[in-house]
């Protein structure tokens, strides 16, 4: 196995382990610290994006969050017959898909965090927020300005900046 396979399979179950953690009500334990470091290190990340998330790893995330396949296939711009052909094949994701689902499993964390359960971040993400302009953040996250303005916004929320 060569270096950059064992950088790839690490991060993979880095990701695999905050999966775990995302439904748990104590969100502040190891497992969080170490999907965090994950993301501390940015070089890392940025390999595992480059060679492609597979489709298991999307698979383990899409059951463990609030968004349905419809929602990941508008977050990710390809078509549900398009994430079927993936599953199928077991192909990996191409590198914007990679991104894209690495930048919603970091709102995910960041709400987790920040409102303590996914069922209460769940319905900030669906209920019209006046720092929107009355929009929907689950309305915001396909593209990366949008998440970006998301996590802004749960950063805000967190230390009781309210808009």
């Amino acid at each position: 196995m060569n270096k950059e396979t064992r950088v790839h399979k690490k991060s993979e179950t880095l990701l695999y382990a905050m999966l775990d953690g995302l439904n748990d009500p104590q969100v502040h334990d190891a497992v969080t610290v170490e999907y965090r470091s994950l993301f501390d290190n940015k070089v890392r990340l940025n390999q595992l994006i480059m060679s492609g998330l597979s489709y298991s790893l999307f698979e383990a995330l899409r059951d463990k969050t609030p968004f349905s396949k419809d929602e990941w296939a508008a977050f990710l711009d390809v078509s549900i017959k398009t994430l079927d052909r993936y599953k199928q094949a077991n192909k990996p994701f191409k590198v914007s898909q990679s991104e894209k689902i690495v930048g919603m499993m970091e709102v995910l964390e960041r709400g987790v965090v920040v409102f303590g359960k996914m069922d209460i971040f769940k319905h900030w993400l669906y209920s019209s927020i006046p720092a929107f302009g009355n929009t929907r953040p689950i309305d915001l996250l396909s593209t990366s300005y949008g998440r970006a303005l998301v996590m802004d916004e749960l950063t805000r929320i967190e230390h009781g900046v309210f808009a």
